[in-house]
């Protein structure tokens, strides 16, 4: 984990974007949409970023999606604001507290009942033959965690924001929401230390559930260090990349990202074309930069070259969606 890497990038990014306050606010929005809708897609949610942008900057419903996974996003904003807050009126972190009032944000208007508190039951693993502690522990383990949150370790910001979110993760104080809570006490304590926020992809899931899986399994954490100093990496790179519009790509931990200019031009198609099947869900954008460019993954090449051999066999686009849908399953 190469931490002063991290922290060069980070004071590159206060010099560049934190030092102008239209940016601090374009990046603000940035990332409440962002986190939003990848630390809910992570956990199921349907939505897609275009959807969650959709409700949160202009207020409207998506047609066909579950009123919960609406209240998913919008919660998620909210602790995202909380937490934000929290930090500007510089008000303490009480973990065993601060838990409680996410989960009960995230809950609100899906289960008021049981937000807020911490589960009274015992939850397993999955396929995994060990279990979470047990339910009556988890008051006294999160009342031990809080305690030892307030005294100096002497960690780095970096090292300190990931041993809390694994932590909470290894305790699962609740039923659910175990995962979005754990981010966003990550998330809350790099802002503490004037470190930006980390976003973990949606297509990196199953690399982050097997990070940290490993290291619940072996006690061996490196890899989910590894994989958060990645993440945080590649949130740097996003943010910064709003002041290089002439960038021709990005490049995400190996994976060539294509503007829509570049995705067009390569399959022989138009923008507009482009654009018409992302909006029918034909394909799927990887990423929105700050600056506003859409990113698309170069698998969306050969999404493509299956959109027109479909479209030679005369297929209507609802059919190709479902026969897409059907494939990637």
């Amino acid at each position: 984990m190469n931490l002063l890497g991290l922290t060069n990038k980070k004071n590159e990014f206060d010099q560049i974007i934190l030092s102008d306050p239209n940016n601090k606010r374009a990046l603000d929005n940035w990332l409440k949409i962002e986190l939003a809708y990848t630390s809910n897609a992570i956990e199921g949610n349907e939505l897609s970023r275009d959807e969650v942008h959709v409700i949160l900057n202009q207020g409207l419903a998506v047609g066909g999606k579950s009123i919960n996974h609406h209240l998913e996003v919008l919660n998620h904003a909210n602790a995202y604001q909380w937490i934000k807050a929290k930090v500007e009126k510089n008000e303490p972190i009480d973990l065993a507290e601060d838990v409680k009032k996410l989960h009960q944000i995230l809950l609100n208007g899906i289960s008021d009942k049981k937000s807020g508190q911490y589960r009274v039951e015992n939850i397993s693993r999955g396929h995994l033959s060990n279990t979470y502690p047990h339910h009556l522990k988890v008051d006294y383990l999160m009342q031990d965690f809080s305690k030892w949150m307030k005294l100096d370790h002497g960690l780095h910001p970096i090292e300190l924001a990931m041993e809390v979110h694994y932590r909470l993760l290894q305790i699962q104080p609740f039923i659910n929401c175990n995962g979005q809570i754990a981010r966003l006490m990550m998330n809350m304590i790099l802002i503490r230390h004037h470190y930006p926020m980390v976003i973990i992809k949606k297509r990196h899931t199953i690399d982050y559930n097997a990070a940290i899986e490993k290291a619940q399994i072996t006690g061996d954490k490196q890899d989910y260090l590894d994989f958060i100093a990645n993440a945080m990496s590649q949130t740097l790179d996003s943010s910064l990349d709003k002041f290089s519009p002439n960038q021709a790509m990005l490049i995400d931990a190996g994976e060539t990202l294509l503007k829509i200019g570049q995705l067009a031009k390569a399959v022989g198609e138009n923008n507009s074309t482009i654009r018409h099947w992302t909006k029918w869900g034909l394909l799927e954008i990887a990423e929105i930069t700050p600056g506003g460019y859409q990113m698309y993954s170069s698998d969306m090449l050969e999404r493509i070259k299956q959109i027109h051999q479909l479209k030679k066999q005369r297929y209507t686009l609802a059919e190709i969606k479902e026969s897409i849908k059907n494939n990637f399953k």
